[in-house]
């Protein structure tokens, strides 16, 4: 999750209208607003393997957009085999 005046903020003061996901972003990421101030990012990666991206938040207010880049890294899920005994 992404908390405003902790992860992001608007020096005036103005609310967070809008936190969107540009450039290269997984197809499977889906920002929410959860509850007020609070952006949640979910989905089920589809990757078989460990996949880096590198995309751009743009936040905005009612006046002003700012961009942020951002990486997610992705990991295979490692679960282990399960042991037989014969």
């Amino acid at each position: 999750t992404l908390t405003e005046g902790i992860d992001f903020w608007d020096p005036e003061g103005d609310t967070i209208t809008a936190l969107l996901a540009l450039d290269n972003y997984p197809s499977w990421l889906t920002i929410t607003e959860t509850t007020a101030g609070v952006w949640t990012l979910s989905g089920v990666p589809n990757e078989a393997k460990d996949t880096d991206y590198e995309f751009k938040l743009a936040i905005s207010d009612v006046s002003e957009t700012a961009v942020r880049t951002v990486e997610l890294n992705v990991f295979e899920d490692h679960t282990p085999e399960p042991i037989t005994v014969d």
